[in-house]
């Protein structure tokens, strides 16, 4: 008579392969959230910059309009009270908290354009 079933040795080697398809699973998994997280901070960057250069375009008279003139901070909360942006973007998504700086406004003559430069402080 044959006996029907798995042997402990079967069953230990399933499970070992288990937890191996785990780690691995894991592991990549929390790579792709972290990369996500990146490309998010990343996207809402170019966001307060897209949002920055319109609000340049309704308040030019604030602006440096040379290269001699000190470049002009404005701040991220400027562009959520005006309208530009919502608060929902000022969140870091790699750390939940919230963004803060501003965006330094300087102008170049040679190019006849406005620079923009984000600057980041702690809350």
């Amino acid at each position: 008579m044959k006996n029907k079933g798995f042997t402990l040795l079967e069953v230990l080697g399933v499970i070992v392969l288990l937890g191996i398809v785990a780690i691995l699973v894991v592991t990549l998994s929390n790579r792709i959230l972290k990369e996500s997280k990146e490309s998010l901070y990343e996207t809402q960057k170019e966001t307060l910059v897209s949002a920055a250069k319109k609000w340049t375009i309704a308040n030019n008279g604030v602006l440096p309009m040379n290269s001699t003139e000190e470049a002009y901070n404005l701040p991220f909360t400027k562009l959520a009270e005006d309208g530009y942006i919502d608060n929902e973007e000022l969140i870091n998504p790699k750390n939940n908290r919230d963004i803060c700086g501003y965006i330094q406004i300087t102008y170049n003559d040679s190019k006849k354009q406005y620079n923009y430069k984000i600057i980041e402080e702690e809350c």
